[in-house]
């Protein structure tokens, strides 16, 4: 074969792979039943760069779990991500998997998953209102656990 013939094999050859780089995760980790993409940062002020691919109002939302964090453990999440009870045990799992030295670790659950995101968005709305734990979990399980 020339040179000639070999070039537009060699771009596409070029091309596949960096395309194929392109979509790459590199923190995508993999937690026995769920397949969730985690990301450490230092701290709930410093938000996980996967959520540049979600919306303005999925963003605010996970701004608000650190100062929830209380009340967030203490409710269940009612999308049946608690069923495998690993590591989901509250819906706070559904944002942070935990904390630790190296800093928060993030999961995308929350983002990708309507029911969390409106359970954390009346967390969030009741909590402003002056609601007490107490009322929060009435609503909360009285809208979500049908």
């Amino acid at each position: 074969m020339s040179r000639k013939s070999l070039f537009p094999v060699f771009i596409m050859a070029v091309f596949l792979l960096w395309f194929a780089s392109g979509c790459s995760t590199p923190t995508k980790t993999t937690h026995d039943h769920h397949d969730e993409n985690i990301e450490v940062t230092s701290s709930t002020d410093v938000p996980p760069v996967f959520l540049e691919d979600f919306t303005q109002v999925t963003q605010d939302l996970y701004a608000q779990v650190g100062d929830h964090e209380q009340i967030l453990r203490k409710l269940n999440c009612y999308c049946g991500c608690m069923d495998d009870n690993d590591p989901h045990d509250s819906l706070y799992r559904c944002f942070i998997v935990s904390k630790d030295l190296e800093g928060v670790h993030w999961t995308d659950h929350g983002a990708t998953c309507g029911v969390c995101l409106l359970e954390l968005r009346d967390v969030v709305k009741l909590t402003g209102e002056g609601k007490t734990f107490e009322q929060i979990k009435e609503h909360i399980e009285a809208t979500y656990n049908q």
